[in-house]
């Protein structure tokens, strides 16, 4: 995603699956913008970012621990 300052949401959502997508680049893409809030508020409370978990990443890295909010799979079925 690439922001520009003053603006609410994203000019441009990038989304790569690293060829594991199911469905096209673009539905995936299309379906993430529906359902996550790509706002810079929105993204700050999703995630939690002002919690203070976040110093737990600078000792063991930001990815592959399930206590991490973008860990979990959302299901929105």
């Amino acid at each position: 995603m690439s922001y520009t300052i003053g603006q609410e949401h994203p000019d441009n959502v990038t989304i790569d699956t690293f060829g594991t997508e199911k469905k096209s680049s673009q539905q995936i893409r299309e379906r993430a913008i529906q359902i996550l809030d790509l706002t810079v508020p929105g993204i700050i409370e999703q995630l939690g970012l002002f919690n203070p978990v976040f110093g737990k990443t600078a000792r063991n890295g930001h990815f592959g621990h399930a206590e991490f909010p973008w860990e979990r799979a959302v299901d929105n079925k």
